[in-house]
Formats: C-alpha cells, structure tokens, sequence
C-alpha cells in the first residue's frame, strides 16, 4: 500500500524507498492501485502481486525524476551477481521503459 500512495501522491521523496523494495518478490494480496492507466502490455509478464511489483509501478508513475535512480540500480545489479539481481533488472528495465517524455 506504502508503493500506491507514493505513487498516486507523486511523491518524489520516497524513490529511494521504492527502488530497495524492488527486490522484494514475496506475495502480497493484488492490490487495485493501478488496475487503469496507460501501462505496457509488459506489466502482464509481472508473475505474481509483490511489493516489488508495486514499487516498479510507482516509479514508473512518478516519471522523469525517477529515471537517474532506476538507471543506477540497473547498473549496479550489472555489477552484482546474486539471486534478486535479475528481478530487480526486470522491473527497473520495466519501469524506466514506462517512463514518458
């Protein structure tokens, strides 16, 4: 819920909150926050309801400001190798290609 409000509040203050909850895979209840809007049929391939998916959504929403924090954590999980890494990648790749303008 802490992603949606974020999100829908534009609340540029919490992008570095929502870029470590990108990792977190574990499943939460679908959460109707972004059920309308103008996302990708990408957001289809998101496996399961996460706070890590939430958090993807809410720094696509919050546009351009998030793009710099999106674009370093994929190059760090580049340089990383461990078992969130590739989940991270996806949704931060997900999310900056969401971003408009």
């Amino acid at each position: 819920m802490s992603a949606c409000k974020a999100g829908r509040q534009g609340d540029v203050a919490a992008i570095p909150s929502l870029v470590a909850m990108l990792g977190d895979d574990s499943k939460t209840k679908l959460i109707a926050c972004w059920s309308d809007g103008r996302w990708s049929p990408a957001l289809q391939t998101f496996k399961h309801p996460s706070p890590g998916e939430q958090a993807a959504i809410a720094l696509a929403s919050l546009g351009r400001q998030a793009f710099e924090p999106l674009s370093q954590q994929l190059d760090s999980s580049k340089q990383a190798l461990n078992d969130t890494e590739p989940t991270v990648s996806a949704k931060a790749a997900w999310a900056i290609s969401e971003i408009e303008d």
